[in-house]
C-alpha cells in the first residue's frame, strides 16, 4: 500500500512556497489558473519515478521537492534538489502510481505500441478499444483477473449513463478509397457497441462526454492491469488525474469521481479541477482551495469548516466565489449595467436608470429574484415614462 502523506515545493515552476497534506482517499486540487495544480502533480510524479518534468522558478536557480510518503506502513521522505534546472536524480522508489496528464488523455500515442493494427490508432478512445479487443476478445485463455476486469469495464457503461448497457465487441473489415489515385484499402476496426435508448450503436456516436468518461476509466484499468497484473478494484496505490473535468458535461463532472471511487475503492485519489460541479459532489475533507498571494507562496485558502455533506448544499456560485477564487461569476456586461443602474438611482437619472434596468430586465433569467428587485427600484421612473 502507498500512500502520499505531505507535499513541500520550493522554487519550482510557478510556485514559490507551499505545503501540503493529503488524506488516504480522495483528494480535489482547486483555484484560479496559474496557482499551481498541475505542478503539484507533476512533482510528485517526478518524486516517485525519478524523473522529473518541471524546472526551477525564473526568480531562483535553487529549487527542491520533498514528498512524505506512507509504504507498506512505513514513513519514507524523499528530497529532489535542483540547482540551475538541474536536478540530482533519484531511483524511483515505487511504481504504485498511475499518472493521468492532460496531453496523455489527449493523445493516443501512449498507448498505440500495444496493438498489432493496419493503420495507428486515431484518438485515445480509438486506442484504448484496440486494446480492449485484444487483450479480452483475441485472448483464448482469459485469467481470473482478466475476467473480473471485463466485467468492471461492462459495468462502467452503466455507471457513466443507467441507459446504457455493454452489447458487444466486434472486430470489422472495412474498405477506404485514397486520393488523388483512388486506390481502395481495406483495414480493421473495432465496433464496442453499446445498449441505448436509441438502439443498438457503437460508442463512436455517443456524446463526446460520454466518450471522454469511457476513454479514462477504460485506460484507468489497462494501466493498473499491465502495471500490476491484478484485480483493479484490488489497487492500493496511488492516482492522480490532472484536470478531471476536461471534455465532460457537467452532469458527468458531478459524478466522475465518485465513479472513480467506484472503480479502484483502495487507490488515494489526488486529482485537479477547474468545475465547480466536480467541488459540489465532494465529501467532508476532500477539498483542497489552494490560493496565490503576491510573493508565489501557495496556501490553502480558509473556508467555513464543512460537515459530513462536504459543500454539496453550496451553489455554483457560491463555489466559484468563496472555494475557487473567483472574483465575480457574472459577466463584465452585466457588471457594467448593473453599476449604471445603481449611478441612475444615486443621481435619480431617469433615463440612465431605464435605459439599465432594460438592459438588465432582458438580461436576467425570469425566475432571478433580482428582477423583481430591480423592477420595484425602477417603478416610479417607469410610471413617470408611461405617463409621458
Amino acid at each position: 500500500m502507498l500512500r502520499i502523506k505531505a507535499l513541500k515545493i520550493q522554487n519550482i515552476n510557478s510556485i514559490s512556497n507551499l505545503n501540503l497534506q493529503f488524506s488516504d482517499g480522495l483528494n480535489i486540487l482547486c483555484g484560479t489558473n496559474g496557482v499551481g495544480k498541475t505542478t503539484i502533480l507533476e512533482s510528485i510524479a517526478g518524486v516517485m519515478r525519478g524523473r522529473m518534468n518541471v524546472r526551477t522558478s525564473v526568480t531562483s536557480n535553487h529549487g527542491q521537492i520533498g514528498v512524505i510518503a506512507e509504504k507498506d506502513f512505513n514513513y519514507i521522505e524523499e528530497r529532489v534538489i535542483f540547482d540551475a534546472d538541474n536536478y540530482i536524480e533519484k531511483r524511483p522508489f515505487s511504481k504504485e502510481l498511475i499518472f493521468y496528464s492532460t496531453s496523455h488523455r489527449n493523445s493516443s500515442r501512449h498507448i498505440s505500441n500495444d496493438y498489432d493494427v493496419d493503420r495507428p490508432p486515431t484518438s485515445p478512445l480509438d486506442a484504448v478499444k484496440r486494446w480492449l479487443y485484444r487483450n479480452y476478445m483475441e485472448s483464448n485463455d482469459l485469467s481470473s483477473i482478466k475476467h473480473r476486469n471485463f466485467e468492471l469495464i461492462r459495468k462502467c457503461i452503466n455507471k457513466i449513463d443507467s441507459r446504457m448497457y455493454f452489447y458487444n465487441l466486434e472486430l470489422s473489415h472495412r474498405t477506404r478509397e485514397y486520393a488523388p489515385r483512388h486506390i481502395n484499402k481495406e483495414y480493421r476496426t473495432i465496433d464496442f457497441l453499446i445498449e441505448t435508448p436509441h438502439g443498438i450503436m457503437d460508442i463512436n456516436y455517443l456524446s463526446s462526454g460520454y466518450k471522454a468518461s469511457f476513454t479514462i476509466l477504460l485506460d484507468l484499468i489497462r494501466q493498473l492491469e499491465r502495471t500490476l497484473n491484478e484485480e483493479v478494484q484490488e489497487y492500493q496505490g496511488v492516482i492522480l488525474i490532472d484536470e478531471i473535468d476536461l471534455h465532460l458535461h457537467p452532469e458527468w463532472q458531478s459524478k466522475i469521481t465518485s465513479i472513480i471511487r467506484w472503480l479502484v475503492p483502495k487507490a488515494q485519489l489526488i486529482v485537479t479541477t477547474h468545475s465547480p460541479h466536480v467541488i459540489q459532489s465532494a465529501n467532508s475533507g476532500e477539498i483542497i482551495p489552494l490560493v496565490v498571494d503576491e510573493d508565489n507562496n501557495v496556501y490553502v485558502r480558509n473556508l467555513p469548516k464543512s460537515n459530513k455533506y462536504g459543500y454539496q448544499g453550496w451553489n455554483v456560485e457560491e463555489i466559484l466565489v468563496h472555494v475557487m477564487g473567483l472574483e465575480d461569476p457574472m459577466s463584465i456586461v452585466f457588471r457594467e449595467k448593473i453599476k449604471n443602474f445603481e449611478v441612475g438611482l444615486s443621481k435619480d437619472d431617469k433615463n440612465q436608470v431605464i435605459d439599465a434596468f432594460n438592459a438588465l430586465n432582458s438580461m436576467l433569467h425570469p425566475s432571478n429574484p433580482l428582477s423583481a428587485l430591480i423592477k420595484i427600484q425602477a417603478s416610479e421612473y417607469l410610471e413617470e415614462d408611461e405617463e409621458e
